[in-house]
C-alpha cells in the first residue's frame, strides 16, 4: 500500500495465471450502476454478456468503491476475483460506464471527459462514489496530468492547498527524471492507521486516523519503533523531528512522495505479476529509494517514516540469526516467534536498504539508466530479474546480492 502499507488493503490470494488465459477480448466493458442499497450492472467480454448484483457497502459513510475482484466474485468468476489487488500485470481495454445515485460525484482510475469516463489499459481499476455533503473533490491540473483530492467534508485530515503545492512540487522532480507516468490520478483521504497505498491504478489512499487500536499500536512498536500513540497525528508528533516547521505537513509531504512513486515501480508503468505482497519486494524497495531523494531534495531532509522501517530491520531484526534475511523465497517459519511483519520490515525496510547500496555501488548514474531502461520494457513483470538485465558488472551485483542475501 504501500508505505508504507500499514494497513491490510484487501490482501487476497492469487492464482498465478494470466489473465489472458481466461480471456483476451480486444475490450472489455462494465456497465455498473451504484446505488445505496445495491451495485448492479452488466459486464461483456466479446459476446459473452454477464449480468451482476450484489449489495453495497460502503468503504467509509457516504464513501462507495467498486474494482473488478468485487464484480469478479458475484460473477462467480473465482479466477478474476483471486487476483492479489497488488497483481498489477496482464492489463486489459477496459470501458466504464457509471451511473451514480442521486446527490453522489464519481471518481475513478479513469479520467473523465465531456462527463464519459476514458478506456484505457488497466488490471486493477476502481470506480467510485461520494456524497455530495459528506465528501468534496478538489482539482488541479499540471504538466497535463489531471490530479483530484477526494476527501471528507469534515474531519479531513489534507488540506486542499498543502496537498496540491506538495503534489505540484513532488510531480515536476519525478516526472523530469522519470516522465510523466498518468494522466489523471485521484488522492482519497481515508482511515487507516499511517501512510496509504494504492486502491487501483491512478487511485491512492492516504491514511489517517483519530483513535489507534491496541493491535495497530503494537504492530507499529514492533515494526517501526515507535511508542504506543492514540492517533496518526500524535505517532507524527511523537517521531517525526521537532525542527520541522509543520510535521504533519512533513508526513502528508512524504507520503505523497511515496505513493507517486510508485506510479513508476509497480502500480503503473512497471507491473509485477505477484502471488504475495512480499514478492514486490524490488517496487517497494525502490519507490522508497526514489521518494526518500525526492523529499529530501524539497524538504531537506529524508521521510522519518521510511528512515524508520530502514533502520528497524537493519538495527534489529538484521541481527537476529533465526530470522531468514532472504528478500527471494525466504524460510518464514521462525517469523511467528517475532512480532514483526515481513512485507513491511523486509519488503520495505531492507529492500530499500539494499537497493540504496546497489546504487551507490554500481553508480548513481548507471543505475538510473538501468532504472530507464526498466520503465521502457513493456514486458518486463518479474520485477528485480527483470531490472538486472539492464544493470552492468553482473559480478558486483552478484557479489552484493550475496553479501545481503538476497537469494
Amino acid at each position: 500500500m504501500a508505505i508504507f502499507l500499514l494497513i491490510n488493503l484487501f490482501w487476497l490470494s492469487f492464482e498465478a495465471r494470466s489473465l489472458a488465459s481466461v480471456t483476451d477480448p480486444v475490450e472489455i466493458t462494465y456497465e455498473i450502476a451504484i446505488g445505496v442499497e445495491t451495485i448492479s450492472g452488466t459486464r461483456k467480454s466479446g459476446t459473452k454478456i454477464e449480468s451482476f448484483s450484489f449489495k453495497t457497502e460502503e468503504e467509509e459513510p457516504g464513501l462507495i468503491l467498486v474494482n473488478p475482484r468485487v464484480i469478479a466474485k458475484s460473477l462467480g468468476d473465482s479466477i478474476l476475483a483471486d487476483i492479489h489487488p497488488f497483481s498489477y500485470a496482464d492489463p486489459k481495454k477496459v470501458r466504464v460506464n457509471l451511473k451514480l445515485p442521486k446527490g453522489y460525484f464519481s471518481f475513478s482510475s479513469f479520467y473523465m471527459e465531456k462527463g464519459d469516463l476514458n478506456p484505457m489499459k488497466v488490471s486493477q481499476f476502481v470506480v467510485g462514489a461520494a456524497k455530495k455533503n459528506m465528501w468534496t473533490k478538489t482539482r488541479f491540473v499540471d504538466l497535463g496530468t489531471n490530479f483530484e483530492l477526494v476527501s471528507p467534508v469534515t474531519n479531513s485530515n489534507i488540506e486542499p492547498n498543502h496537498w496540491k503545492t506538495s503534489v505540484s512540487k513532488i510531480w515536476k522532480e519525478f516526472s523530469k527524471q522519470f516522465g510523466v507516468p498518468t494522466e489523471h490520478l485521484v488522492f482519497l483521504d481515508l482511515k487507516g492507521p499511517i501512510s496509504g497505498g494504492p486502491l487501483g491504478e491512478n487511485v491512492l489512499g492516504i491514511f489517517a486516523n483519530h483513535k489507534i487500536s491496541p493491535a495497530v499500536q503494537e504492530d507499529m512498536k514492533a515494526n517501526l519503533g515507535w511508542s504506543p500513540q492514540s492517533s496518526t497525528r500524535n505517532y507524527v508528533k511523537a517521531n517525526y523531528p521537532n525542527s520541522s516547521k509543520n510535521q504533519w505537513q512533513e508526513y502528508l509531504f512524504g507520503t505523497f512522495s511515496h505513493e507517486i512513486a510508485h506510479l513508476f515501480f509497480g502500480f503503473g508503468v512497471t507491473r509485477e505479476r505477484v502471488v504475495s505482497v512480499e514478492e514486490l519486494w524490488f517496487s517497494l524497495g525502490l519507490g522508497i529509494v526514489y521518494d526518500m531523494e525526492v523529499t529530501e531534495k524539497l524538504l531537506g531532509r529524508k521521510p522519518q517514516l521510511e528512515l524508520d522501517i530502514i533502520n528497524s530491520w537493519e538495527s534489529k531484526y538484521s541481527r537476529i540469526p533465526e530470522i531468514d534475511q532472504k528478500l527471494v523465497k525466504p524460510n518464514t517459519s521462525a517469523d511467528v516467534k517475532y512480532p514483526f511483519d515481513r512485507k513491511k520490515v523486509f519488503a520495505h525496510g531492507k529492500a530499500a536498504f539494499y537497493l540504496g547500496k546497489l546504487r551507490e555501488k554500481v553508480g548513481i548514474d548507471a543505475f538510473d539508466q538501468a532504472v530507464l531502461n526498466y520503465l521502457k520494457c513493456s514486458q518486463c513483470v518479474g520485477g528485480y530479474e527483470d531490472f538486472k538485465k539492464f544493470l552492468e558488472k553482473p559480478s558486483l551485483v552478484q557479489e552484493l546480492e550475496k553479501m545481503f542475501v538476497i537469494y
